[in-house]
């Protein structure tokens, strides 16, 4: 692996948390809990998810927040009103489960995994502030998660 494909072990522990949790989300849960509201914040979750891949996959999409070797800036589909929407999409499809089925553990759960990914948001925004001098404008016209909010 190339110097600088090479992931920081952070790297690996933040995705690591971010699966466990949603395994915990997906595993606590019975599909007769859905509701509509439910399903209707799940399936945002999964086009907005699917539209993201879509549209990342000529970037080299990768689940670890380090810049690939050969990546390149994605600024349309999505990436045209947030800078994270594949994160958004996770956030809306385990929203969903946790609106399904609530308990206090699994807003908990919730609740952890929204905190890991704006941690590794951070992380991966300091990466791509330092291999595309473009993103300090790209974020200057976007939000990062929230169109118009944050």
């Amino acid at each position: 692996m190339p110097e600088s494909e090479k992931l920081n072990p952070g790297s690996f522990f933040l995705v690591a948390v971010q699966f466990a949790c949603i395994g915990v989300l997906l595993f606590c849960n019975n599909p007769q809990h859905y509701n509509g509201l439910s399903m209707f914040t799940g399936l945002a979750g999964i086009v907005i998810g699917s539209w993201a891949v879509m549209v990342m996959a000529a970037g080299k999409l990768s689940i670890f927040p380090e810049v690939r070797n050969g990546a390149v800036l994605i600024r349309r589909g999505p990436y045209r009103f947030i800078r994270h929407p594949m994160y958004l999409a996770v956030i809306l499809f385990c929203g969903a489960e946790v609106l399904a089925l609530f308990t206090a553990f699994r807003l908990a759960v919730l609740i952890l995994l929204v905190i890991d990914l704006v941690v590794k948001m951070g992380y991966e925004e300091n990466m791509l502030r330092e291999n595309f001098p473009e993103y300090r404008e790209y974020q200057k016209v976007t939000r990062k998660l929230i169109p118009f909010v944050y």
